[in-house]
């Protein structure tokens, strides 16, 4: 059983996280892999990799695939807001 409590502290570090890569990605030339991004910023490669597909889902970010593929920011950070 998950309690409120706990899974209200994981929302909030996964939002963390994911304000982390977008920060990143802002900063990086041509696309950067989940790998990378996990190693420049000391956060588990599965957990980054989770953060990065449910940021794409909702359009802030763009993923290629492929053996050049990677993450790029959907839009300029500065058009990115987050709900009230």
């Amino acid at each position: 059983m998950v309690h409120y409590r706990s899974a209200h502290v994981k929302t909030i570090r996964l939002t963390d996280y994911a304000v982390v890569a977008l920060v990143r990605l802002s900063g990086a030339e041509g696309v950067s892999t989940s790998p990378g991004i996990a190693a420049a910023i000391g956060i588990p490669e599965p957990t980054i990799a989770k953060v990065l597909k449910a940021l794409a889902g909702h359009g802030l970010v763009t993923s290629t695939r492929g053996a050049h593929g990677g993450y790029r920011l959907g839009r300029p950070l500065e058009q990115i807001r987050w709900p009230r």
